[in-house]
């Protein structure tokens, strides 16, 4: 019985490590999506109605704990707290809301970008830079896509195959 139990358990927790796995790769792609559907509100914001930076933060909120809220409340927070300058706001802010989440460093790096130009210059200069972030987020949601349409059942086919082979052994 105790054996039963135990090929159990080892099957179970392979086959769910090989699923989260796959899931982690889904994730990612959701981020990156979220990230530049973000970055299309906040042009649209920024072009449209021509408000200061903080209301256009608190505009976008949606109330959600995904981590493009998170990093618009960080950012509002610290707006409203301390004198740092936008860039260093929009860093710490990045930091913090994907630091837990599925993401490339390289990811990372291009959600930092934001902050070098939001705020910075007229509309028009920052719509430049603001197109050259989706295009860049594009790519990233592509390859993406790629690798969780290839890798994705590979992690949880592996999780299921590693499980059977254990409990095989085992008996």
């Amino acid at each position: 019985m105790f054996k039963f139990i135990a090929i159990l358990l080892i099957f179970t927790s392979s086959t769910i490590i090989g699923f989260y796995q796959s899931g982690q790769l889904t994730r990612r792609r959701k981020l990156l999506v979220e990230y530049r559907d973000l970055l299309q509100r906040l042009e649209a914001e920024m072009g449209y109605f021509k408000e200061p930076l903080p209301m256009i933060l608190k505009k976008l909120q949606t109330g959600s704990n995904e981590p493009a809220d998170l990093l618009l409340r960080q950012c509002l927070l610290q707006m409203e707290t301390t004198k740092e300058p936008m860039d260093d706001i929009w860093k710490h802010a990045v930091k913090s809301a994907y630091e837990n989440e599925p993401v490339k460093p390289s990811d990372l790096d291009v959600f930092m970008k934001c902050g070098a130009f939001i705020g910075q210059s007229d509309y028009q200069r920052q719509k430049g830079h603001f197109e050259l972030l989706r295009k860049d987020l594009s790519d990233r949601i592509e390859d993406a896509a790629a690798v969780c349409s290839i890798k994705g059942p590979l992690y949880s086919k592996a999780g299921i195959s590693v499980g059977a082979v254990l409990a095989i052994a085992l008996l």
